[in-house]
């Protein structure tokens, strides 16, 4: 059992952190104010914050809002530092390209393919064409409204009005 405050707890409630330095008297040490969780050795470092209200982890801190040059992460509730220009990956960019070449050494040599497989070949190649295409615009959008980001329940939702 842990003691904290006036009562005792099967385990430490949220906001606070076990201290079992004295295996004789366990108590429950509270953690700064936001923090879910906390460094056991000082409580004063916050390793994870609230989401109702939600509170971004900043250099160990829980904060309402994030400083300038810095911003929330996208899938997670801490301050990310703002890039000047913002990295956006294409995944399958590299596929698409190789399936290109593919197909189109593919319709000139009918020792490659027949034409049943180069059909099937052509579409694998639009398809992963078009998925590359929505991922670049799902991270283009992303990137232009990064600093109007809401938050409900965790999930970021991005917002379409100021």
């Amino acid at each position: 059992m842990y003691r904290f405050g006036r009562s005792c707890y099967r385990a430490c409630p949220r906001g606070t952190i076990a201290d079992e330095s004295d295996p004789k008297d366990k108590k429950c040490l509270n953690c700064e104010s936001g923090c879910v969780t906390c460094s056991k050795q000082d409580q004063s470092k916050c390793l994870k914050c609230e989401t109702n209200p939600l509170l971004f982890l900043h250099n160990e801190k829980c904060v309402a809002q994030c400083p300038p040059k810095w911003r929330p992460a996208l899938f997670e509730n801490e301050c990310v530092e703002e890039t000047e220009v913002p990295v956006i990956y294409f995944p399958l960019m590299i596929m698409t390209l190789l399936m290109a070449i593919i197909a189109y050494a593919g319709q000139y040599s009918s020792k490659l393919l027949d034409q049943r497989n180069h059909r099937k070949l052509i579409s694998f190649y639009a398809l992963t064409g078009v998925i590359d295409v929505l991922a670049m615009y799902f991270q283009v959008f992303c990137t232009i409204f990064q600093d109007r980001e809401i938050w409900h329940v965790g999930i970021p939702l991005i917002a379409l009005s100021g």
